[in-house]
């Protein structure tokens, strides 16, 4: 994530915390009985921390960068301690792992932002499963089940070294509403919400003319513009914090015929403490099923335009979308239990 996230408040996690079209994003604020007990059951001084690097192009200092713990089966850490611990990393995302009952690898997992616990992130994900691998905690090569808010996530290695993931397919038609649709011949057939669209243009610093499509599913919302506004675009986060019912907002633009990708896109989500995403994995279960759609193609390569750039590989497979990247890790080392 970007280094210059908020940070939240030792009190409360923001109050955008609500059921938002039948979506409970589970940010709840932190409750006093969590000040006074801020590891519950645990007895830990210290938990070993590593930072991993996921959907890498080509190597380390690429990607998103994660936080990753691996909890100790019998211990538990309070709400509070995670985002503590998130709000000390200061990455878009920390993630918390748990090993669970089973004949195979299975584990609890929880994202946090600096500012909130989100229900599903997709580059943490990664950066938790290349982690059991590479750290002993699970056989390399075994498949690992993800326990979430989210239902089950599955983690496998591939032949090319890459990690797959297996997602919930965050755009079918039946559950995103279209807000700005311009057809082929330039003309405006579907419009709706105008003040999120007339939000969205002073955010991106855009002209209405300019949006060619704009829609939103349970959490987030999706803009294309051409190539050449994408390369110019500025936005202006005061604004798109704004947002109403809106977790990330992502941009993009197909690639063109000299380009390795099929789409490129930024992720913005300013009201959860990360003003730029490196590359939202979670955020391409909904740009995956737009540009298959758009392409007519299953199969889609994915480029993360973000300054630290990113690479995905998208298989669209009915209800689930797969995402394969690679990931590096970058440090490890020792984290302080929070006692506070």
């Amino acid at each position: 994530m970007p280094q210059h996230t908020r940070t939240a408040t030792s009190s409360v996690i923001p109050e955008i915390m609500k059921k938002r079209r039948g979506y409970h994003l589970t940010h709840r604020p932190i409750i006093e009985g969590d000040a006074e007990k801020p590891h519950r059951n645990c007895s830990m001084s210290t938990l070993p921390i590593c930072t991993v690097d996921a959907f890498v192009v080509d190597g380390p200092f690429q990607g998103n960068p994660a936080a990753v713990v691996v909890l100790p089966k019998e211990e538990e850490l309070s709400d509070r301690a995670q985002l503590q611990i998130a709000v000390e990393m200061n990455l878009s995302e920390t993630v918390y792992l748990q090993k669970q009952d089973g004949e195979t690898p299975k584990f609890g997992i929880r994202w946090f932002t600096p500012a909130a616990e989100v229900d599903l992130c997709g580059h943490a994900t990664l950066a938790a499963a290349h982690t059991l691998w590479t750290e002993g905690h699970v056989e390399k090569g075994m498949p690992i089940t993800f326990s979430s808010k989210s239902g089950n996530l599955m983690a496998t290695p591939t032949d090319n070294e890459q990690i797959e993931l297996d997602f919930p397919n965050e755009g079918l038609m039946s559950a995103v509403k279209e807000l700005l649709v311009v057809g082929a011949d330039g003309q405006v057939t579907v419009r709706h919400e105008e003040d999120t669209l007339e939000l969205l243009c002073r955010g991106l610093n855009l002209k209405m003319q300019q949006l060619l499509h704009v829609s939103r599913n349970r959490m987030d919302i999706l803009v294309e513009i051409r190539a050449d506004d994408f390369a110019t675009l500025v936005p202006e986060m005061g604004a798109l914090g704004k947002l109403r019912d809106n977790r990330v907002l992502s941009v993009t633009t197909r690639g063109g015929a000299d380009n390795w990708f099929d789409f490129q896109s930024r992720s913005f989500a300013p009201a959860f403490g990360v003003p730029e995403d490196p590359v939202c994995g979670s955020a391409h279960c909904f740009l995956g099923p737009y540009w298959a759609r758009k392409l007519d193609k299953d199969i889609l390569k994915a480029k993360a335009a973000s300054p630290r750039g990113g690479a995905l590989l998208l298989t669209i497979a009915g209800d689930r979308v797969r995402l394969a990247g690679k990931a590096t890790t970058t440090l490890r080392g020792t984290m302080v239990v929070p006692q506070t």
